[in-house]
């Protein structure tokens, strides 16, 4: 299987809908996400792959990963 080639590779923001985006892609429950973290075990930068969701408060979060969104390095492929 062929990768799907970036498009966009930026920094996540929160916009005035309270909804986070990058280059006018807005990701809301079940879109996915490619981020990167900090790896404490490897003590690495890495990418990962998940799902944002939403909680009951109305906050939007990533599966899987504890970290906050606004600021996160992101992947757009295409």
């Amino acid at each position: 299987m062929t990768e799907r080639q970036i498009k966009y590779k930026g920094i996540l923001t929160k916009n005035t809908s309270g909804r986070y985006e990058l280059c006018n892609h807005t990701y809301t429950c079940g879109s996915e996400i490619e981020y990167k973290y900090y790896d404490e075990k490897d003590r690495v930068y890495k990418w990962a792959v998940s799902r944002v969701e939403g909680d009951i408060n109305g906050e939007y979060y990533i599966v899987g990963y504890n970290g906050k969104m606004d600021g996160l390095e992101v992947i757009i492929r295409g």
